[in-house]
């Protein structure tokens, strides 16, 4: 019963956001001129962007299956795909996106993958991924810095935050991964606060439980620094997906009959965006994400060409995959129902 109450909990506030926007560009006639630039809208462009955001998640199910598969686990790779999709639905409904991963846990504990291996594979792909943000913000940064001040100036506090936020986030993961120390200080504090609040009855169990999931999650992320290749893998699948995301916006730039900046304009932009606004602990970081590409990309989109693009962006890139993934999430319970696939180790 909790489970199917959290499937739900961030939907309202998205639904509520998704209506102020509507209102304000309705308020604003922004909306208007919206629809005369989409109805001008050229045709094969939602079916660009939804290639693109497909291609996204079946890069993100490629990272998993890999990393899997690395430790020993060969799931199919339906399976690891379903794993991807029913995450995204948690990244989605979350504050920060901090629902995703721990539900790939449980999901992967499904099908057979014991917690701390399954901890060590996410782990390792999203250090993946939020290194890969940072280095190409860097590398798109140095030589279009004039093109993206013009664009965000007096906003750049917000990038370097941001840019800072996700640096930060890459060290505290690389620490916790390969430092057992934080980890059994960490498993300490939490057990003790437990049974000072009483949440737990026996906290020696408590934690002698969570010490053996830690040291096989740490087990596991020895046993992926064996692999350096795997290492290169995930940070190169971590790069597709950016770059897939980022292609999103070019495609609509050029779907609405604009030509004038290039793709890698468009790209250290969508970075600049994406960097700044993704970690404001609101579901989806509704708001902040239309609200920050409101303020970027005003000049790129000119008239109600931003409003369009905004509304575009966001059905594609957001709320598309999040009505995909609950659909998949439905699916399985329906076909699969409640038990678990296990999958043997060989």
């Amino acid at each position: 019963m909790k489970e199917r109450i959290k499937k739900f909990v961030g939907l309202p506030l998205i639904l509520l956001m998704f209506v102020i926007i509507l209102a304000l560009g309705i308020q604003s006639g922004e909306l208007s001129a919206a629809k005369a630039a989409l109805a001008k809208m050229k045709n094969g462009c939602i079916l660009g962007c939804v290639l693109c955001m497909a291609g996204y998640i079946m890069v993100d199910a490629m990272g998993i299956h890999s990393a899997l598969k690395r430790q020993g686990f060969y799931l199919p790779f339906k399976d690891t795909l379903m794993v991807s999709l029913r995450g995204q639905y948690y990244y989605y409904i979350t504050p920060s996106a901090s629902g995703g991963q721990p539900m790939q846990i449980y999901y992967l504990r499904e099908l057979g993958v014991p917690a701390g291996v399954g901890t060590s594979v996410l782990v390792c792909h999203f250090a993946a991924f939020q290194s890969m943000l940072a280095v190409l913000m860097t590398i798109f940064f140095i030589p279009y810095y004039r093109f993206i001040r013009e664009n965000i100036d007096p906003h750049l506090p917000l990038l370097v935050i941001g840019y800072i936020v996700n640096l930060g986030m890459v060290f505290l993961v690389l620490l916790l991964s390969f430092s057992r120390r934080p980890v059994r200080f960490l498993i300490g504090l939490s057990t003790r606060l437990a049974a000072r609040f009483h949440l737990t009855r026996k906290p020696d169990a408590l934690r002698e439980r969570l010490q053996h999931t830690a040291d096989l999650f740490h087990d596991s992320m020895d046993r992926m620094r064996q692999h350096p290749m795997e290492i290169v893998r995930q940070l190169f699948l971590g790069a597709v997906q950016q770059l897939l995301l980022m292609s999103v916006l070019y495609i609509i730039y050029r779907g609405l009959g604009l030509s004038k900046e290039t793709p890698g304009h468009l790209i250290a932009m969508g970075l600049t965006q994406y960097i700044t606004a993704a970690y404001v602990p609101i579901p989806g970081a509704s708001g902040a994400q239309e609200g920050v590409f409101s303020l970027f990309f005003r000049q790129i989109f000119p008239g109600g060409n931003c409003f369009a693009a905004m509304l575009l962006w966001r059905f594609t890139t957001f709320y598309l995959p999040l009505v995909a993934s609950a659909v998949s999430i439905f699916y399985y319970r329906i076909r699969k129902g409640d038990k678990p696939v296990i999958r043997k180790r060989k």
